[in-house]
């Protein structure tokens, strides 16, 4: 099997769609609960899809920049205004994939920017190739706070659901610390 096999193969293996259920289909995505929240509803949409269904709040005075255009994943909490974009990288030997990962805060900023009326939340789930190919990059990623989540732990699902679930805008933390 070659690398592009193996990728495709971890992107479905490392999709959250065992762990929710559908409660309304959307031209361009779906309305879920997650299974062990179903008090909270999101949107989950994926690759070209995703802006097709945020299309009314994008910026489109502003050029999308290369990469940033079709996610591996996303899940977008409506009631607070942020968009979890889960990226996915496999890699099983040396390449190109560890470059990608240095532009993680840039992609960030412009997805941020694109879409000003919510805050986009940028995820990587990698693949163990990454822990000891990449620790730079993986140093980096945490020091600007971009969430990591390794694919391959059993509780991937789980750790990344009860992330996005839980999870505190920044913004919303600092405007509520002074109450």
């Amino acid at each position: 099997m070659g690398s592009t096999v193996h990728g495709l193969l971890y992107e479905t293996n490392t999709q959250l769609d065992t762990e929710f259920i559908t409660l309304k289909t959307l031209t361009h995505g779906r309305k879920i609960v997650f299974l062990a929240y179903p008090e909270r509803v999101f949107v989950h949409t994926k690759q070209s899809h995703f802006f097709k269904y945020i299309h009314n709040h994008v910026d489109n005075s502003i050029k999308k920049a290369h990469g940033c255009k079709n996610p591996d994943e996303v899940i977008v909490d409506e009631q607070n205004n942020i968009i979890f974009f889960i990226e996915k990288k496999f890699q099983t030997g040396p390449g190109s994939v560890c470059e990608k990962l240095q532009t993680c805060g840039y992609k960030r900023m412009h997805l941020n920017k694109i879409i000003p009326n919510y805050e986009v939340v940028y995820i990587y789930c990698l693949s163990e190739f990454f822990k000891t190919h990449c620790e730079a990059e993986i140093d980096y990623m945490r020091s600007i706070h971009v969430p990591l989540f390794w694919g391959s732990v059993k509780t991937y699902k789980n750790d990344l659901i009860d992330f996005i679930v839980n999870y505190k805008s920044e913004s919303r933390s600092q405007s509520t610390a002074g109450s």
